[in-house]
C-alpha cells in the first residue's frame, strides 16, 4: 500500500505510532481535513490490507512515467464523470446493482424492490425513530488484531498498525476514489466510476467528503451532521441504492444509521 502511494507520487503519515491514542488519530485527521482545504489535498486512511495491490501496468514504466500516467487516468476518469449528471449515473446504478437486471428477470421481485426504496415513514414514525437521537461526533478504533465486533464499525472507523493518512493530491474528495485502487465490480459493488459520481454527488448534496477507504469498504465524513428530515432521507435512499446488501431497511437506514452521523459507512463483503 505504501509503495502503491509512493507511485502515485502520494505523501503519506504512517499510522503505527498513533495506535494507543485514537483521539489523536481524531484529531490528526480533522487537522489535516483543514488544511487540505487550504493547500489543495484531501486526507484518506487508507486500510493496510492494501499493500498488494499493485497493478502489474506500473511496472512497464519508470516512476516518473508511472507518476504521470496514473494523473492522467484519474483526469480520464473524473472528466468522464464530470461529463454526465448524476441522474444519469444514479438511473445505471440502479439499473444494474439494485435492480440487478442483469441476473434476474423476476418483475414481482423488481416490484418489492421498488417499494421498498420509496417507503418513507410517516412523521409520527420518523418522530419516534429519531427521538432522544443527537449527533454522533467522528469516532476512531485502534485495532491491533482482528476487527473487534463489540464497536460497530457504523459507529467508529477502523484503524489498524499498518494503515496511514494518505494526502492525495486533489482538494475534490471524490476524486480520491479515481486516485486509489477501488475498482469495485465484486458481488454487488459498483465499479469505480460509479463510485465517484456517488461521491461527487454525496459531496454536492451533503457536503459528504471521502474519509476512509479500504478494499471492501468506503467512509464518508459529514462536517455538518443531516439531521433536516428530507435530506435524511434523501440521503438514506442514496445509500441504499448504492450498497443495498447492507442497507436493506429503508426507514431504519434514515434513522439509525444517518441521522446525526458525521461517518456513514459502505462495506461490500
Amino acid at each position: 500500500m505504501k509503495k502503491t502511494l509512493e507511485l502515485f507520487g502520494c505523501e503519506y503519515i504512517d499510522l503505527g505510532p498513533y495506535m494507543k491514542d485514537e483521539e489523536k488519530i481524531r484529531q490528526l485527521y480533522l487537522r489535516h481535513y483543514q488544511d487540505g482545504k487550504r493547500l489543495g489535498y484531501t486526507p484518506v486512511i487508507m486500510n493496510r490490507d492494501w499493500e498488494n495491490w499493485e497493478d502489474l501496468y506500473w511496472l512497464q514504466f519508470e516512476i516518473p512515467e508511472r507518476q504521470e500516467k496514473h494523473r492522467q487516468r484519474v483526469k480520464e476518469i473524473v472528466d468522464k464523470v464530470n461529463s454526465r449528471s448524476y441522474e444519469d449515473w444514479y438511473n445505471e446504478i440502479y439499473d444494474k446493482y439494485f435492480l440487478l437486471s442483469d441476473d434476474r428477470v423476476v418483475e414481482e421481485e423488481d416490484r418489492l424492490l421498488c417499494a421498498e426504496l420509496s417507503r418513507r415513514p410517516t412523521d409520527e414514525e420518523y418522530d419516534k425513530m429519531t427521538k432522544n437521537r443527537g449527533i454522533v461526533d467522528l469516532r476512531f478504533h485502534c485495532c491491533l488484531g482482528d476487527l473487534n465486533d463489540a464497536i460497530d464499525p457504523h459507529d467508529a472507523c477502523y484503524v489498524g498498525p499498518g494503515d496511514v493518512l494518505a494526502l492525495i493530491p486533489s482538494d475534490a474528495s471524490y476524486e480520491v476514489l479515481a486516485w486509489l485502487p477501488f475498482h469495485g465490480g465484486f458481488n454487488l459493488c459498483p465499479t469505480m466510476e460509479y463510485q465517484v459520481a456517488y461521491a461527487r454527488h454525496m459531496h454536492e448534496c451533503y457536503g459528504a467528503e471521502v474519509m476512509d477507504v479500504s478494499g471492501v469498504s468506503i467512509g464518508l465524513y459529514l462536517p455538518v451532521p443531516l439531521t433536516d428530515k428530507e435530506k435524511v432521507i434523501a440521503a438514506a435512499r442514496d445509500l441504499t441504492v448504492m450498497d443495498n446488501d447492507v442497507y436493506e431497511d429503508m426507514a431504519e437506514v434514515s434513522s439509525k444509521l444517518v441521522y446525526g452521523k458525521q461517518r456513514l459507512y459502505m462495506w461490500w463483503d
